[in-house]
């Protein structure tokens, strides 16, 4: 017990408390020895921290507190992740309602006085009428005049978990925790050191010990209890009083039509016939994740009893706050029983102007600092870095004079024998007004009001999210300090906030012309800044989007699309296509006069051949009686194929039963079912399907035949599961009529001219260091010897595999960035086209009256997947092109041996005609006197891109995704492309990953004009910010947050708050053959 008497410390923090931990925790951090005393034990609940509940709120009337606040947010997040629990806060919004003409005479300012605060930080918020108010929440009663405020960006503190987490990093960073150790008096020894006396009781309350330990600095965190230290220590006491705050536990009404509070909420209006004893300040919490579903905190903001010194705390709670509250709930809120299931109470110190007094003791020559009274437990995170920096330091970045002990002409300090100057009887002391000073200098936004007319973006709502999405917000939300050193460079920058400085020399630099590249332009254009494209391919851009045309036809439906080729019309593919949103691109190319003309996909029609085995059916055939021979009964016997009970029913049964505990679990538990699904990132989904299906390997092996590519159960059973949630319920596909590439066109026609370089094969990045030490640029190289470039900042869309040839090594990346850049899995996929005279497949004669309008055939042969043009159907003359063999994985690999030179082309196409003759049941020689070109197109020989599309191999979702997501620690050089989205694999993909990209850049620069304006013109994506973002412009259906979560807020303009993960509900059978083949 008596080991740590041994030491002397850099800092001793009397008090264990919220603020006490974080201080260590802080300190200890730093690298400080720091020793940790608590006069009860840790989690005591004695003072101020007991209970399960705290508020995490932003709406402040006056401006250094809502600038504190602001702040905190990136805090909390940073905490959680340091603690490895996630989420200590449940952001669930804040309604405050009431009066409007409501004083300011209460501890939470006034109702409408936050309003100025949020608009000048940029953060969301929305203005209520009392009748929507009771249509959002369940209140009633509410007077007509009265209105309430909403905004997202506050929360449910987990004050347990706040508790265990700093206990918890106090240990891990080598602070010492003494409980039982109440100290009794403080020394100023010289100044550098002081001397600590310390009365120990042992665990058995019996003996105790007297000690004295040094320590060169001392932060008194004791709160209520400060006064016992300060008094004998110094001669004088902080003029407080105490209030025993008492709340309640009320049963809310469960079932159908069960009584839910959407957020926290706070109810203004004034006393009761001017009666301080009657406030009607009331506020409560919605049912948490970490209590009893229906349980509810309602409490009365104020406290009968008020006490000077905390041993003087009476037993019990005060019945008085009990019954008003009790009353205030019978009156306005008839689904809650009004009669509590438990009562808690707490010591809440506050002095004359409910502030907090954060300080050096005078007498201490800046040796000892203290904390006490106010409404801190939501700057926890914040007030323990500022305590550590005045410990450290002597000073803190923070302005804290608001909270100096000599403030109010030294109304705080009672020295001994004097009289109060201030007389703290009252039950709410009286409290400033909006007193507007000067802003705390941390990163701040406005949005702007001089936008040139109705942005695209200014009334929209983000976009739904996805289970993938959903997925990759809370790997990015574990990920908070994974590249710390970006968040240093903008805490650096906050100097520039709303400022233009940094704006006129600002440039660009993009590497690739594909649809990240082109689709950042627009953006950084849009905003008015610099930017050049560099892209390596001579011929075209686009990147993986290639529309081919043959030249031997004349029509514009002589094409074939080597890559991306159709779109489902779901939500998340919204920024690329939905019309009906401004912000998409779609909506932009033609506002810009670029209509992009889009005709129906078919995925799959009726006629379509499913052939393997030898075996032909329809796509309609059901899959029941084993229609194309997988079973043992029809390959010789037992163990000579598949066991005949998976084969006698339709395969897709098997994997459902599989997939629905993922549905059931997210639905129930999101928490739990994401901590399933981060499981399931470690595995194939080929090892997934046998442990946990249990399948056997001979049934799983027939389950990857029929869903998919051959090889493609070896990648991530996570993405797997995710695109069955994502893409199953949508029916609805759309192509381009008369080519993929009219969108890059289009793209390139609204960006200035000349803005895009091809041939400019980039082989080196590096960073020029500037006067001060600091990164001033990025310079870029070039293979073709020309001079290097220079720009602020560089986005590289390419793919990760081709940025493999670029000397990276003076970007001093992070560990995990190179190995996603060497090692992430990108797939394989082979197309081959064949031009015919005419359209046989179409013909009905020709194919026996069952012509192929669209969709694809199936096969176990070398070709696999044979597409149909779903343009220009029926209509006479058009070019006869057909995707012959679409292949992915193992199958790509296989027939793409035979890419690449005319000889083994030859080979190839013999192949495929004898193939496409097989499946269709029609002569070789037929086909062949139909014949007049071919193109074979291999992605992973191709130069500039070497390999198709990401697809992300077990743990790399995980694993390596998060980093790829940040810039390089300088912030100036960032990773865009479908590979870095969440989306990889799809053209939104794309997209996202540039508005990130651009997103970061003004992120570093300070711009924050400019933010708003890119989420005014361009509306939110569906993937989360980083993590330590400027909290105003995430949407708070982002923050999936508190631990054990199982509801998430929706949208913007409606903020509120569906409950929990929802499956799609209109899963298309998967009793035929039609779903055969996969979606790829």
């Amino acid at each position: 017990m008596r080991e740590f008497l041994k030491d002397d410390y850099d800092v001793i923090v009397c008090g264990g408390g919220p603020v006490g931990l974080a201080t260590a925790y802080r300190c200890a951090k730093a690298g400080k020895k720091v020793l940790c005393l608590e006069k009860s034990v840790f989690f005591n609940g004695g003072g101020s921290s007991g209970d399960v509940v705290r508020m995490l709120r932003t709406m402040y009337t006056e401006d250094y507190m809502a600038d504190l606040a602001h702040e905190t947010l990136g805090l909390w997040k940073e905490l959680g992740d340091d603690a490895g629990e996630g989420d200590l806060v449940w952001m669930t919004g804040l309604l405050n309602f009431g009066d409007p003409n409501y004083g300011a005479g209460g501890p939470e300012g006034t109702l409408l006085g936050p309003i100025p605060n949020l608009e000048r930080l940029g953060m969301q918020y929305k203005v209520l009428t009392a009748q929507e108010i009771m249509e959002e929440y369940p209140f009633r009663n509410i007077p007509s005049n009265h209105q309430g405020v909403f905004a997202p960006d506050n929360g449910v503190i987990n004050l347990p978990l706040v508790l265990r987490s700093l206990y918890k990093l106090c240990l891990q960073y080598g602070c010492k925790m003494v409980s039982h150790a109440e100290v009794k008096l403080i020394k100023n020894l010289s100044t550098t050191m002081v001397e600590i006396e310390v009365e120990h009781t042992d665990v058995d309350q019996k003996n105790k010990q007297s000690f004295k330990v040094k320590s060169k600095k001392a932060a008194i965190t004791s709160n209520s209890f400060c006064n016992h230290i300060i008094k004998p220590s110094f001669g004088w006491e902080l003029d407080m009083t105490i209030w025993e705050m008492t709340s309640s536990y009320f049963v809310a009404k469960p079932g159908p039509n069960a009584t839910v509070f959407k957020s926290m909420w706070f109810n203004f209006q004034n006393d009761t016939d001017n009666d301080p004893t009657k406030s009607n300040l009331y506020y409560g919490f919605p049912a948490v994740p970490w209590m009893t579903d229906n349980h509810c905190r309602i409490a009365l903001d104020a406290a009968l009893r008020q006490i000077k010194d905390p041993n003087d705390r009476h037993d019990g709670v005060e019945t008085h706050d009990v019954n008003r509250t009790r009353d205030w709930v019978r009156e306005h809120i008839p689904g809650v029983d009004d009669t509590p299931l438990f009562n808690v109470s707490a010591l809440m110190a506050n002095v004359y102007d409910n502030m907090f007094v954060l300080d050096f003791i005078p007498e201490t020559n800046n040796n000892v600092v203290m904390f006490a009274c106010g409404w801190a437990m939501k700057f926890i995170p914040l007030l323990g870095k500022i305590l550590s920096q005045l410990l450290d330091e002597g000073k803190t970045q923070y302005p804290i004079d608001h909270f100096a002990l000599n403030r109010g002409n030294g109304a705080l300090i009672i020295k001994e024998g004097q009289t109060p100057k201030s007389v703290n009887s009252q039950v709410r002391a009286p409290r400033y007004t909006s007193m507007h000073c000067k802003p705390l200098t941390i990163a701040k936004s406005t949005v702007p009001t001089n936008q040139s007319s109705n942005p695209d973006g200014a009334s929209s709502t983000a976009p739904t999210q996805s289970l993938r999405s959903l997925f990759a917000s809370r790997l990015l939300q574990r990920s908070v300090g994974m590249e710390a050193k970006f968040h240093s460079i903008i805490a650096k920058n906050r100097s520039k906030r709303s400022t233009k400085a940094s704006q006129k020399d600002l440039t660009v630099g993009i590497i690739g012309a594909g649809m990240a590249g082109l689709y950042a332009a627009m953006i950084l254009q849009d905003l008015g800044l610099q930017y050049n494209i560099l892209e390596a391919n001579k011929e075209r851009v686009g990147g993986r989007i290639y529309t081919y045309r043959f030249p031997q036809n004349q029509d514009k439906y002589q094409t074939v699309e080597l890559g991306a080729m159709r779109f489902p019309k779901i939500e998340i593919m919204d920024r690329l296509l939905n019309l009906d949103k401004p912000w998409s691109l779609f909506s932009k190319l033609e506002k810009a006069g670029h209509k992009i003309p889009t005709i129906p996909y078919h995925l799959t029609v009726d006629n379509n051949l499913v052939y393997y085995n030898g075996k032909r059916i329809f796509a309609n055939t059901l899959l029941n009686d084993d229609p194309l021979y997988f079973s043992d009964t029809h390959n010789g016997g037992p163990g000579t194929a598949v066991p005949d009970k998976y084969t006698y029913q339709p395969y897709g049964d098997l994997l459902d039963a599989v997939y629905k505990k993922f549905s059931d679990d997210l639905e129930n538990d999101f928490e739990s079912g994401f901590e399933t699904l981060l499981k399931s990132d470690n595995y194939s989904t080929r090892a997934y399907l046998f442990e946990k299906g249990p399948y056997p390997q001979s049934v799983v092996n027939y389950l990857e035949t029929m869903d998919t590519g051959t090889g493609l159960y070896d990648m991530a059973f996570s993405e797997t599961i995710m695109d069955y949630f994502d893409f199953s319920a949508g029916d609805e596909w759309l192509c381009i009529d008369g080519g993929t590439d009219i969108i890059v066109n289009s793209m390139v026609k609204t960006l200035r001219p000349g803005c895009i370089e091809q041939g400019k094969v980039v082989t080196k990045v590096s960073r020029v260091v500037g006067k001060s030490g600091d990164v001033s640029n990025l310079k870029v190289d070039f293979l073709d010897g020309t001079e290097g470039r220079l720009f602020k900042h560089v986005i590289s869309t390419g793919t990760l595999a081709s940025l493999r040839r670029v000397d990276l090594s003076d970007l001093k990346l992070s560990h995990n960035k190179r190995t996603a850049i060497r090692s992430l899995h990108y797939d394989h996929s082979v197309k081959i086209a064949l031009s015919f005279k005419s359209r046989w497949w179409e013909d009905s004669k020709f194919m026996n009256g069952k012509p192929m309008l669209g969709g694809k055939s199936s096969t176990d042969l070398p070709v696999r997947t044979i597409v149909y043009p779903s343009y220009g159907i029926g209509q006479p003359g058009v070019s006869g092109v057909l995707i012959v063999s679409y292949t992915w994985s193992l199958d790509a690999s296989r027939i793409g041996s035979l890419v690449g030179d005319r000889p083994s082309e030859e080979v190839l196409i013999k192949l495929c005609m004898a193939n496409l003759a097989e499946v269709h049941n029609v002569p070789v020689a037929t086909l062949q006197q139909l014949f007049v070109d071919y193109k074979c197109w291999d992605w992973y020989n191709d130069d500039y891109s070497s390999g198709a599309f990401a697809l992300y191999s077990p743990s790399q979702f995980s694993q390596l995704f998060p980093s790829l997501t940040k810039p390089s620690p300088d912030g100036r050089f960032h990773l865009a492309g479908e590979a870095t989205s969440v989306h990889h694999g799809w053209v939104i993909g794309s997209l996202n990953s540039a508005y990130r990209s651009v997103d970061h850049i003004l992120q570093v620069e300070g711009l924050d004009e400019l933010r708003a304006k890119l989420r005014l013109n361009w509306g939110f994506i569906d993937e989360v910010e980083d993590p330590q973002d400027d909290q105003q412009y995430v949407d708070p259906h982002h923050n999936l947050s508190g631990p054990n979560a199982k509801k998430f807020r929706s949208n913007v303009s409606q903020v509120a708050i569906q409950p929990r993960f929802k499956a799609p509900r209109n899963f298309k059978p998967r009793n035929t053959a039609a779903s055969i083949g996969g979606l790829k």
